[in-house]
């Protein structure tokens, strides 16, 4: 999560990515250490800047907060949406690991198995949880509702052809698969953990849910896979727009201000 991204002479600049509370104690001391010698250091979020802040006195003048970048092709997919489609394409995406809280997410789809003809799940990614959330998809009868898909090279595409993202992590630093399926044009529900959704999403049309409560989950994603329910161009622009607040060119040029 901290790693070492340039280095001019006794000038490390050192990035943090992700929820310094999500690491032990023991680990929280060997980074103090570290940060230090550091001339300066790049949070990925105003979030993880608060945690080094609270970490480290006296470092507060050279935390910088630089956002992770979103590449192009995921602003530049077209939408083709198919209009015999009967049901709502909902998409999560990441590691299988208990970081990603795909066990929770899949927890409330249990929920809304009254629905059944209403939405699909497709889960995109790998990890060590495979094997356990394979399991639970079977004991919780949820075969007909959820896929896991494993790992997807060109998930930009996968973004433009589902109507729902769902961000069920149980904390992230920043969030960047929200920021991606945003710029996709897919509209967005996520747990209102401490770091990242809510300061991705700001007033856009996308939802925000009380972080690992899967009973408010469930009824949120059974709230926009209703009918009656309409993801319109507006709101798919509103979710570009704020979405290109990410974009690699202002990343770059954030980089290259510090020099």
């Amino acid at each position: 999560f901290c790693k070492k991204v340039f280095c001019a002479k006794y000038q490390p600049i050192l990035t943090v990515h992700n929820n310094l509370k999500s690491f032990p104690k023991y680990y929280l001391y060997a980074i103090r250490l570290v940060y230090k010698y550091s001339n300066k250091i790049i949070a990925v979020s105003n979030g993880v800047r608060n945690d080094i802040i609270e970490q480290n006195i006296n470092l507060e003048q050279i935390i910088e907060v630089i956002y992770n970048p979103v590449d192009d092709k995921f602003f530049t997919q077209v939408r083709t949406p198919d209009k015999k489609r009967k049901i709502k394409r909902l998409i999560a995406v990441g590691s299988l690991s208990h970081q990603k809280g795909f066990d929770l997410l899949l927890s409330s789809i249990a929920i809304l198995q009254n629905n059944t003809n209403r939405f699909h799940l497709d889960i995109y990614g790998t990890g060590p949880l495979k094997a356990y959330l394979e399991e639970k998809i079977i004991s919780l009868r949820l075969s007909d509702l959820v896929s896991l898909r494993g790992y997807e090279k060109h998930i930009e595409a996968k973004f433009a052809s589902s109507d729902i993202f769902i961000l069920s992590s149980r904390y992230e630093g920043f969030g960047n698969v929200l920021v991606e399926a945003m710029a996709a044009g897919c509209f967005p529900i996520s747990f209102d953990i401490s770091h990242g959704p809510s300061e991705i999403m700001l007033n856009t049309q996308g939802l925000l849910v009380e972080a690992g409560n899967t009973f408010a989950l469930a009824e949120t994603i059974e709230r926009v896979i209703n009918p009656n329910f309409h993801i319109n161009f507006e709101m798919r622009d509103a979710l570009k727009s704020r979405a290109y607040h990410f974009h690699i060119n202002q990343f770059e040029k954030s980089w290259l201000n510090l020099f």
